[in-house]
């Protein structure tokens, strides 16, 4: 029974098991916070599904729990356990939960690359630096829009206790420097990703920090020889298109209602060139394919297809 249908994944009911869901990861995209794009790009969802999987085995056999349970009935499908997921009840978490959703987007940084939000916050930083231990930043999940959070604030609006939140911290770095680490090995450099967690089981006063969600290339931003292989690929076929300036000022207008703006003035995404959908599912799938060890022939698919992107960016063929 489908429980979410999401701009990416749909979440689904596993039969009478209360207890467990289904990820089900589709070939459906989202940039700019739009919600589903026009287009599907074939393989994608086959390939998050495979990265999923892969992370959750390898970050548990380091000692980091997860919600995973393994794969489902189909290649596309794994089961996880079923976590309370409390939108917009703050109240929620003075009861202090457990099975419970954090109610933070945790955001890992070990690097600024070109359009990272960074730039924008302070001068301090500049596109291409890089950080030893990863800055970690919050936003928040309880909302309809994400909302940048302070350490404080974060720590506050989830009611976590110090061992908790030091956790969570602890926690996040060794996510991170352990992904990090993994793509380095391989020849690409990850410059930041989002990571979300649950309350598990309390012992005393204080409740384990759980992995949940997903852990792929939609949630991290990934390059190889300087080239974007994340959606920062597919955000760039939109930046001088009118949908997304129209998007801009919507935003501006209205944080939550933005897409309802752009669709009364007749502002819709354009659907992306086939040679680009391809080599686009070709990025995904040779990434999936680099992480499971077939790395001559998943390089030459992502250096192929990063060629085809950039050709048809430059020729505006999107």
């Amino acid at each position: 029974m489908l429980i979410h249908s999401g701009s990416v994944k749909d979440i689904l009911q596993a039969g009478s098991n209360t207890d467990e869901l289904i990820f089900q990861f589709t070939d459906r995209y989202s940039v700019f916070d739009w919600g589903q794009m026009p287009d599907l790009i074939a393989g994608k969802g086959l390939a998050l599904a495979k990265m999923g999987k892969l992370f959750f085995d390898e970050l548990s056999a380091k000692g980091v729990k997860t919600h995973f349970l393994g794969l489902g009935a189909t290649p596309t499908e794994f089961r996880v356990k079923k976590i309370d997921v409390p939108r917009g009840k703050p109240e929620t978490y003075r009861a202090r939960p457990e099975w419970t959703l954090v109610p933070l987007e945790v955001i890992y940084r070990f690097g600024v690359p070109k359009g990272s939000s960074l730039l924008k916050r302070s001068s301090q930083y500049f596109e291409g630096q890089e950080f030893v231990e990863p800055l970690i930043d919050f936003t928040t999940k309880l909302e309809r829009m994400d909302r940048p959070l302070t350490h404080a604030e974060a720590k506050d609006l989830s009611i976590m206790n110090e061992a908790e939140w030091t956790a969570l911290l602890g926690l996040t770095t060794k996510i991170g420097k352990q992904l990090r680490e993994r793509f380095q090995g391989l020849g690409f450099k990850l410059w930041d990703g989002k990571l979300e967690f649950a309350f598990g089981q309390k012992r005393g006063e204080v409740r384990e920090i759980i992995l949940v969600d997903t852990v792929g290339l939609d949630e991290m931003r990934l390059t190889l020889d300087g080239k974007p292989l994340s959606k920062e690929i597919l955000r760039q076929f939109y930046l001088e298109s009118d949908w997304y300036r129209g998007l801009a000022r919507a935003k501006e207008t209205d944080s939550v209602k933005f897409k309802e703006l752009c669709v009364q003035q007749g502002l819709t995404p354009k659907p992306l060139s086939p040679a680009v959908i391809h080599a686009v599912g070709d990025l995904y799938s040779g990434v999936a394919e680099a992480l499971d060890g077939q790395a001559t022939t998943a390089f030459s698919k992502i250096r192929k297809a990063l060629n085809v992107v950039e050709q048809q960016a430059q020729e505006g063929k999107a």
